[in-house]
């Protein structure tokens, strides 16, 4: 069965993005996903495989998040940005579904 992910559980995901972009892959403090991203939010989403918790050698903390490769297929339409990177054909743009599930039901596409 597929579940729909909410407009917070889409928002943390792709802040989460942001931050392990930004640290290099490193742990990021939970705070950093803004406003409205509570316990529930990334408890849901570490339950989903979709983020998941450890040590930040940045901030130097525990309990710390991070997006996982699961997380990117399912912001992105099966496929991470290294995957989509890697199979776009010349001249074409990849257009990422706009309901998020998990698992992905909605594929996105290049155009």
């Amino acid at each position: 069965m597929s579940y729909k992910l909410s407009n917070r559980e889409v928002k943390a995901l792709e802040k989460a993005k942001f931050e392990n972009d930004y640290l290099q892959g490193d742990f990021c403090l939970k705070a950093k996903l803004g406003p409205g991203i509570g316990s529930g939010t990334i408890e849901s989403l570490v339950s989903l495989g979709l983020m998941e918790t450890g040590y930040s050698e940045y901030h130097h903390e525990d309990n710390c998040i991070r997006i996982t490769d699961d997380g990117e297929r399912c912001l992105y339409g099966g496929l991470t940005i290294s995957e989509i990177m890697e199979q776009c054909p010349e001249g074409k743009q990849y257009h990422e579904p706009r309901v998020k599930h998990w698992p992905v039901t909605e594929r996105g596409v290049f155009r």
